[in-house]
């Protein structure tokens, strides 16, 4: 029946359907398609918005048209438009001063996706009026731009609709005094089962289409692109793009979408490796979705478990996402349980294999679709200081829902979307005529008599509590054999006799469901299938290590439902997707209570896509649904507009009554503000309750508000304009008497600072004068010597930039000459030993190194730590490396960084040794296995080569080694406790060993503090020392021992022997039974080698006697630390072993004599400067 149908009208149809008097179907048709002839594609009724869509562009949007319609303040003097909505709520939000509504009905394809970018563009006009600040509406255009983003990503070909919306939106307007300030976006819904599958006739998401064709032959290389992919492919095998037309086209909007991405700062946008771009990485995450998609799988022949018949899919998906091809097969083919207690792996078969395959490509696609809106929230945010008051502000939201659908097969996709259209058609139903008759009931006014389309039957089966489909549905989705038949049985037992609006057939396959908008029959099987819950948890586990920076963002979205997406999918491993799509649809439609809320009512002129076709039959089934008729009889003879009276008068007070003026009766006061508005008498009333107004009669009263608001903003400026300049005024006197004041106290204290400078500097000349004269005295030229002697014999000690202050410096037997590491282990080592803050409890301190740059600095407390490359931060018991920063990271570190994986575990024990457990698959060496004199490692530690063992721990450092080394030093009597301090450091190569720990790229240096401490104790040393002596006593006495028992046997051998004389042996102490046992084996003389006791002695006091105070001074003065304590005295020494007591007979001598002299020259400088 398509066809003009306006020729029986021989004037201009009205505008206004409102105004019939009693309107019928065929009228309100025949107004609709000749306006629609004549390219009015808009109608109203009353305040409401009836939009066909002309399925082409015509002029009538635009700047001029969008100021025009802004500048006129009544809609009864403008042609009808979806502007007058967008300029209406505008008002409204500014002098009512609430949140205003804007609610879009209709099916799929009558336009609503392209009016909420018209309202959008409108609104952003709208935030420059009276306002000098017209970068405001740059809010508009980005909103715009990132929904034209959002369409690519969520929009689809589903054959009666070119881009029909695959999810549902709200886009809320952040206003402040009238300025649009902020933007975001809720999405609810996405049809995630579109990227694995599509029904005849029907297309995957936009973007798929536009990457195809408008990559160039580099990232097409790069990429790895096919010539086929699956996913995208027509079912009935037919061409991807319909014509070359269609080619060409979606290769321009390939570059419209890397416009949309740069605009909204996400192509550029960096992660927190800084290793790529998100704009290449989104792109590159798509290509591994379309090679995920083209894997298939084939049976074992001798099992029915799954393999991949096409790994080369597979290492081309790998490579895309950045993990290994081996684990994505893993995860795919085999799955894990429990038997017994114990953890077991199943092989999949095909079908298992393929559901997780789609799974897997549905969960990514999703959490990169949940990113986009995120991001896209994230730049249009209010910023500066609308961000600290968003609780002031004030918003306007948007709600387009996916409008009904009915395919070929139905199944939980179109189940949602009905369901949202029900709820949707509730509210309008709710807002325009319960509520209206309801009032009217109460207030004893007529009821209009009309009768409209209710859908609460709808709504009931799908809601009870008792027959209710989504309980049902829930009820039955665990797998199991005979789930769609328990469904179907379900619903003939409850639904055959309780409910009209649900059918089932004798196929056992389907049943069906008699919507507000036409009967849909869904698909058991399918939709039960579609709504168990989906495991995402493998997934993220896959994804946790992987190279790519975007998936770690995607991965690390939670999915608790709390994104600002508002995304209902996903949000629980034990929620189906109907019960968390049900409870964002509700929490949806919470958001809009309170609102003010205005109607755009869209239709769909045919079903054939054609420009300037009009179908009544499809015109007039869209409007019987949405109860047009009844609506525009409504309106004319109700009264939309109703206002309690004393919000009425509160609001409207100023159009007609003083400011001071006492209101005894309401309802007076109301008459007197309806009058003094201009409303001419009839067609409204004032009630005990409620004002009832006609829908226009409210743009009367807003103008009237709006003029009185005016006069008194002119009077409220001139009067803070006068108040002021009066506090200018004084403000600026007492600044200039502040300012005086200011002026002369500064030239007083500039002047008498002069003064007292020069006087200072005068008497500090002559103080140094004098002094100077005194000091080059008697014996001042030796103390200074003395002086620069010993601070230059400090300083050849070595030190280093923040390592001076140390309270131990190295002795002679470290080498002057330091390497680089062993100057990092002093930085390390003092900076350990000086802090003064640390928690008893803390063990070791941990340096993440990158070659000589140290990235991180941990002080662990709890017994066991984890290291591996994730990006967690530091909470005590594991540190992720993936969070540190290094702007001079080389690409050979990224590298290592990324395959860390799970790392390795330290722990201690009670005994202060270290323990290390390797749980990475790759290498991680101990530094210096192959020299262990210099380091405290263990024996396993050698024996493997410094290599840690996967999966079980391996004592690192041990305590028993250190003991060793500290009894070494003692028994050397060089006790070096800085050397000893380097032995309680421990380094790993992680992945790489180069040839100096300073060389590879990633390591990590490990401190032992309990080591350090245990240095610093006296215990342990005396320790030491007990069980050193202890074990010189036992080989004493075994060499004692052998000695008797070689002697008896020589005695026997020889014919004469004698008692020893009394001598004593060589000064170095050696005994002289050892010694006469060596001669004799050597066949030489004895008393050639022997010295007597009395020729020592009297050698020894000939040379003590020679021995002055003076020389004794100047041997310590050459050698503090030596020879006085009998330790550092070798065989050239003047002061022979054994005369420990004599020689500090003598440093004492000297220690008093120094002392003396110092006190003689501190009192002579004293008495002298007393003077002055």
């Amino acid at each position: 029946m398509a066809g003009p149908m306006a020729a029986q009208w021989g004037q201009q149809p009205t505008d206004n359907l409102s105004t019939l008097v009693d309107p019928d179907l065929n009228e309100v048709i025949g107004i609709l398609h000749q306006r629609f002839q004549n390219q009015h594609i808009y109608t109203t009724i009353g305040d409401i918005i009836l939009s066909v869509n002309p399925q082409q562009t015509i002029p009538l949007y635009g700047s001029r048209v969008g100021d025009f319609y802004k500048d006129v303040p009544s809609a009864l003097s403008q042609q009808p438009h979806i502007f007058t909505t967008a300029c209406r709520a505008h008002r409204y939000l500014q002098i009512h001063n609430t949140d205003q509504a804007i609610v879009l009905s209709g099916e799929n394809g009558s336009g609503k996706t392209e009016a909420v970018k018209i309202l959008v563009s409108q609104f952003g006009r709208l935030s420059t009026v009276g306002s000098q600040d017209p970068p405001q509406s740059d809010v508009a255009s980005l909103l715009n731009e990132a929904m034209s983003l959002l369409e690519e990503f969520g929009n689809a070909d589903v054959g009666i609709n070119r881009n029909s919306s695959r999810h549902g939106k709200m886009v809320e307007l952040a206003w402040d005094d009238g300025k649009l300030v902020g933007a975001e976006i809720m999405v609810l819904g996405l049809e995630k089962n579109r990227v694995m599958f599509s029904e005849h006739g029907e297309k995957n998401f936009h973007v798929f289409y536009r990457m195809l064709v408008g990559f160039d032959q580099e990232m097409r290389t790069r990429h790895r692109h096919n010539q086929s992919y699956r996913i995208i492919e027509p079912i009935d095998g037919g061409q991807i793009y319909r014509d070359m037309a269609d080619a060409e086209d979606n290769e321009v909007k390939y570059r419209y979408l890397r416009e949309y991405l740069n605009t909204l700062g996400i192509e550029h946008q960096t992660f927190r490796s800084g290793r790529q771009t998100a704009g290449t990485a989104i792109f590159e995450v798509l290509s591994a979705l379309l090679h995920l998609g083209n894997i298939h799988f084939a049976p074992d022949p001798e099992s029915d478990s799954a393999f991949v018949a096409n790994q080369v899919e597979v290492e081309a998906a790998a490579e895309l996402l950045g993990v290994q091809a081996q684990d994505i097969s893993g995860m795919l083919l085999t799955r894990y349980g429990y038997s017994g207690g114990q953890r077991v792996m199943y092989r999949r078969d095909t079908s298992g294999a393929s559901l997780t395959r789609n799974s897997f490509v549905r969960h990514i696609y999703f959490q990169l679709f949940d990113w986009l809106v995120k991001t896209i929230n994230k730049r249009l945010a209010p910023t500066g200081q609308y961000r600290h008051n968003s609780k002031q502000l004030k918003t306007v939201g948007i709600l387009d829902l996916p409008g009904f659908d009915n395919l070929m097969t139905n199944s939980l996709e179109q189940l949602h979307f009905n369901l949202a259209e029900e709820r949707l058609q509730d509210h309008v139903t709710e807002l325009v005529f319960r509520r209206e008759f309801h009032d009217l009931q109460t207030d004893g006014i007529k009821v209009p008599d009309t009768k409209f389309r209710d859908n609460s039957e709808v709504l009931d089966a799908f809601y009870d509590s008792n027959i209710g489909l989504l309980r049902l549905i829930d009820e039955n989705t665990d797998p199991s054999p005979n789930a769609d038949m328990d469904l179907l049985n379900d619903i003939k037992r409850r639904h055959s006799k309780k409910s009209s609006v649900v059918k089932t057939d004798n196929t056992g396959q389907t049943f069906m469901v008699i919507h507000h908008r036409g009967q849909v029959i869904y698909n058991i099987e399918v939709l039960l299938t579609k709504n168990r819950p989906v495991r995402v948890r493998s997934f993220d586990a896959l994804m946790e290590y992987s190279q790519n920076p975007l998936l770690h963002e995607l991965m690390s979205t939670p999915h608790d439902g709390s994104s600002h997406s508002r995304h209902p999918g996903d949000t629980s491993d034990d929620l189906t997707l109907t019960q968390t799509y049900a409870a964002a649809l509700r929490g949806m439609f919470r958001r809009l209570e309170g609102r003010e809320t205005q109607h755009v009512w869209c239709i769909r002129p045919n079903m054939t896509l054609e420009p300037g076709v009009f179908d009544v039959d499809v015109v007039a089934r869209q409007l019987t649904a949405m109860n047009v008729v009844e609506a525009a009889r409504i309106r004319s003879m109700g009264y939309p507009v109703r206002i309690s009276t004393r919000d009425f008068i509160d609001r409207y007070r100023f159009v007609g009554l003083p400011l001071s003026a006492h209101i005894d009766s309401p309802q007076g006061a109301c008459h007197r503000v309806i009058r003094k508005a201009g409303i001419p008498d009839g067609g409204w009333q004032v009630r005990q309750r409620k004002v009832m107004l006609a829908w226009w009669h409210q743009d009367y009263l807003d103008t009237a508000l709006e003029r009185a608001l005016r006069h008194v903003i002119f009077v409220q400026s001139r009067l803070r304009g006068y108040v002021a300049r009066r506090k200018f005024y004084r403000m600026r006197r007492y600044f200039r008497e502040d300012r005086d004041v200011l002026s002369n106290f500064l030239d007083d204290v500039s002047s008498h600072g002069l003064r007292t400078y020069h006087a200072c500097q005068a008497q500090n000349d002559h103080n140094t004068r004098e002094i100077e004269r005194q000091y080059t005295g008697r014996d001042g030229g030796r103390r200074q010597a003395r002086h620069h002697s010993d601070r230059s014999e400090r300083d050849s000690y070595y030190s280093r930039s923040g390592y001076r202050g140390q309270s131990e410096v190295y002795n002679g037997h470290i080498d002057q000459t330091l390497d680089d590491f062993t100057t990092f282990k002093q930085t390390v080592l003092h900076d350990v030993t000086t802090k003064r803050d640390l928690d008893p409890t803390t063990w070791c301190k941990v340096i993440c190194m990158e070659y000589d740059r140290p990235v991180g600095k941990f002080y662990v407390q709890n017994r066991d730590v984890h290291i591996d490359g994730t990006y967690d931060p530091f909470d005590g018991d594991r540190i992720g490396i993936g969070v540190f920063r290094n702007p001079e990271r080389s690409r050979k570190t990224e590298t290592i960084r990324a395959y860390l994986g799970q790392g390795l575990v330290l722990h201690h024990d009670t005994e202060g040794n270290i323990w290390a457990k390797r749980l990475s698959n790759n290498d991680v060496i101990v530094q210096g296995y192959d020299d262990p004199g210099n380091h405290s490692l263990s024996g396993d530690v050698i024996l493997n080569k410094g290599s840690l063992p996967h999966g079980h721990s391996m004592k690192v450092f041990d305590m028993k080694e250190l003991r060793s080394r500290i009894g070494l030093e003692l028994k050397s009597h060089t006790f070096n406790r800085a050397r000893l301090r380097h032995q309680t450091i421990v380094c790993f190569s992680l992945l790489e060993e180069e040839k100096t720990i300073l060389d590879t790229p990633c390591w990590l240096c490990v401190v032992n503090i309990n080591a350090l401490n245990a240095l610093e104790t006296p215990d342990v040393l005396s320790q030491v020392e007990k069980m050193m002596a202890q074990a010189e006593l036992r080989t004493e006495d075994e060499d004692l021992k052998d000695e008797k028992s070689h002697d008896a046997k020589a005695r026997h051998l020889r014919t004469q022997w004698s008692r020893t004389d009394q001598r004593e042996g060589f000064t170095q102490g050696e005994s002289s039974r050892k010694l006469r046992i060596a001669l004799r084996k050597r066949g030489e003389d004895i008393k050639n080698h022997m010295d007597y006791s009395w020729n020592t002695d009297r050698r020894g006091s000939s040379s003590q006697k020679q021995m002055t105070v003076d020389s004794l001074q100047d041997q310590v003065l050459r050698d503090p630390d030596g020879g006085l304590d009998g330790r550092r005295s070798g065989p050239t020494s003047p002061i022979g072993t054994g005369k420990t007591r004599e020689w500090a007979k003598v440093k004492v001598t000297v220690k008093t004599s120094m002392a003396k002299e110092e006190s003689e020259m501190d009192a002579m400088m004293k008495s002298r400067m007393s003077r002055y």
